[in-house]
């Protein structure tokens, strides 16, 4: 049926199907499926190969077909080489992996190739994954995928590895490199000593990484993040005493006066990972652009208190994996097998295997105190720049 279709959603609700099946079913299904998938036209290729993805969510490995390599060839040569080679890896096929592998590494090869290998590859997580991305932090093309890929392995040597390349990355390799670091207590203790030593500008701790340090469960790196970063926990008194002050600081002359090329720039660096605003941005929070936002108090109300409404879908919730790693989001899917996780920085698939614990809050996921990290010339801008109109060029 699945080759005689006319429909791609029958052809893909089959793979899928087949994929989900328990393993003695799933091992006759999927043989069958790639004996005749080759045959089929790419795009029904297309429709088969996103089924199986769909069916295997949240599976690192699975037993690899005996059709699979005569499959593996034919594939590898078409456009659906990245597809094909994401699959190969979770047959575990060696020679999959070794080919994988010199792709990432050869830096002569289109760098979007080698990040879609590089995808594939921490997708799999292999035991030597770490061994494989750090020569990569010098890279210019895959060191931010690299270094949000080593956060799932605790491999010895990261944190100082991350910390004495830090100053030479760009804005959003640091951001990853932070996030990566308050992922585990022992690196989160050695990010503390770098910003208390300067090697890491305390500017540059968001108050999402500072309380994801917080969320390890750890007393004395708790304490230690208030120390260092001054996290606070306001009540709903002071809450309305600060956007009162800003309501009165933030005056409409004020704000005239206000540069907006420069709010874009605070934006980018505090809000954009997480939030679109006029077409440009990240998906991990609401889009701003058709929000509220010429009105001051809708402004203050939600950067001020975040949690005070919040939709389901952008309540925190923290999850430890089984191999020590703490991530902290909103989980955007779930299914029997996987669930995934949308970050600060990225969208994660945990198996459920791999899910040690996993805690919701009622809070949202935008933390609180980021008002507390600018100064009142880059709060001024970034409210002017929120309460636009129309797009600002960058400085």
């Amino acid at each position: 049926m699945a080759g005689r279709t006319a429909f791609p959603v029958v052809r893909n609700h089959i793979a899928r199907r087949i994929a989900s099946l328990g393993a003695d079913e799933r091992r006759a299904g999927l043989e069958r499926l790639l004996t005749a998938l080759p045959n089929w036209p790419d795009a029904g290729r297309r429709d088969g190969l996103a089924g199986l993805f769909d069916g295997l969510e949240g599976q690192r490995q699975v037993e690899m077909p005996p059709a699979w390599p005569a499959a593996y060839h034919v594939l590898k040569e078409t456009d659906l080489i990245g597809e094909a080679t994401r699959l190969a890896l979770i047959f575990d096929d060696p020679e999959a992996l070794a080919e994988v592998k010199a792709l990432v590494a050869d830096v002569s090869q289109p760098a979007a190739d080698r990040s879609r290998a590089l995808k594939a590859l921490i997708d799999r997580n292999p035991a030597d994954l770490a061994a494989t991305l750090l020569p990569l932090l010098g890279d210019s093309a895959l060191a931010g995928s690299a270094v949000r890929g080593l956060a799932a392995s605790d491999h010895p040597t990261t944190a100082d590895e991350l910390l004495r390349r830090y100053a030479a990355w760009p804005p959003a390799v640091r951001q990853d490199a932070l996030l990566t670091l308050a992922s585990r207590p022992a690196w989160a203790g050695r990010l503390l000593d770098a910003v208390e030593t300067g090697a890491v500008p305390k500017s540059d701790l968001t108050a999402y990484t500072a309380r994801q340090i917080a969320g390890l469960g750890d007393k004395a790196l708790a304490a230690r993040v208030e120390s260092v970063w001054g996290l606070t926990r306001p009540s709903g008194a002071d809450k309305v005493a600060a956007m009162k002050q800003w309501r009165a600081a933030l005056t409409p002359e004020t704000l005239a006066a206000a540069n907006r090329s420069a709010g874009r720039a605070v934006f980018q660096r505090t809000c954009f990972a997480c939030h679109t605003l006029f077409g440009e941005g990240g998906s991990a929070g609401p889009d701003l652009t058709g929000a509220q936002r010429s009105s001051l108090d809708y402004l203050l109300e939600n950067i001020v208190d975040p949690s005070a409404s919040v939709a389901k879908e952008f309540q925190l919730t923290l999850v430890e994996t089984t191999g020590g790693r703490l991530m902290s989001g909103f989980i955007a899917e779930e299914s029997d097998s996987s669930l995934t996780l949308q970050s600060f920085n990225e969208k994660v698939v945990v198996p459920l295997a791999e899910v040690k614990s996993r805690k919701a809050s009622p809070v949202s996921m935008m933390p609180e105190g980021l008002l507390n990290t600018l100064t009142p010339e880059e709060i001024r801008d970034l409210i002017a720049y929120l309460a636009g109109t129309e797009q600002a060029p960058l400085p």
